[in-house]
């Protein structure tokens, strides 16, 4: 058998493979938190001036930045629920 084609071979293909899916899921994640935290800041900059309707604009936009233990979504809903009240 061939180097190439050896069992430890594949393995070590199949680690690198994996942690680079790891890799990618990790900053995509975090890119998706930070850019619902943004827009939520943005959207209670906006109600605290009074601009209404960029709240609500800006809030449906981070109640759009889902991701697991994400808490921009939860709290933007809260936002718009109490723009609409």
């Amino acid at each position: 058998m061939t180097a190439a084609g050896s069992p430890l071979a594949t393995r070590r293909v199949a680690i690198v493979l994996s942690a680079a899916l790891v890799a990618c899921v990790a900053a995509l994640w975090t890119t998706r938190a930070q850019e619902g935290a943004r827009w939520l800041a943005r959207a209670k900059g906006a109600e605290a001036r009074g601009e209404h309707a960029l709240a609500v604009e800006q809030a449906r936009a981070a109640a759009l930045a889902r991701c697991p233990t994400c808490s921009a979504p939860r709290d933007a809903q809260a936002l718009l629920e109490r723009i609409a009240s």
